[in-house]
């Protein structure tokens, strides 16, 4: 059974990446952020980005730093697993150390994304500038949101750069699992 984890900035492909895996090669798919959008329905929270941080945050307060909505699916996985929208890095080691854990990177040109966040109707930004601003906290962490992408991108077993066409973004994803 393997287990892969992906993370990245908004949208920079990572959905993309687990549908495919999931088409292509069997994977159940789950994404963190469904998850925590669920949670947030059941607590009646705000589905927007920032109150999806704080209640992810607050989650993972409240159970010594363990994301306790991760923790509960992976311990219910079965079969070949991806895991989309990995935003600690207490998330990513606790992918990384099951057995046949890896943990892959997607990023892409901020220009790109911002384009691609502008189809999602999510209402997370307004303007460019908020988008970058957004980013930085994403990458950098925050003192109020424990989101870290620069330092899972450092632990990471893969970085893809997706700034090419689709076909070859696919091409390198696919990579990854013969190369196993």
């Amino acid at each position: 059974m393997e287990i892969i984890g992906i993370s990245g900035p908004p949208c920079s492909g990572k959905d993309v990446a687990a549908e495919y895996l999931s088409l292509q090669f069997g994977f159940n798919k789950i994404s963190s952020g469904d998850l925590l959008r669920a949670k947030a329905r059941e607590l009646n929270i705000s589905l927007g980005r920032t109150s999806l941080q704080l209640l992810g945050t607050r989650l993972r307060e409240e159970n010594d730093g363990i994301d306790p909505l991760l923790d509960c699916a992976l311990k219910d996985v079965s079969g070949d697993t991806v895991f989309t929208g990995i935003r600690t890095v207490d998330a990513a080691q606790a992918i990384m150390d099951t057995e046949k854990g890896r943990l892959i990177y997607i990023d892409a040109p901020l220009e790109d994304r911002y384009q691609r966040s502008l189809t999602r109707a999510r209402g997370d930004h307004s303007s460019f500038d908020e988008f970058i601003e957004q980013d930085s906290v994403e990458h950098n962490g925050a003192l109020n949101i424990d989101t870290s992408l620069g330092a899972i991108k450092a632990i990471s077993s893969k970085i893809i750069y997706n700034d090419s066409t689709l076909d070859y973004f696919l091409c390198e994803i696919e990579e990854i699992i013969i190369r196993q």
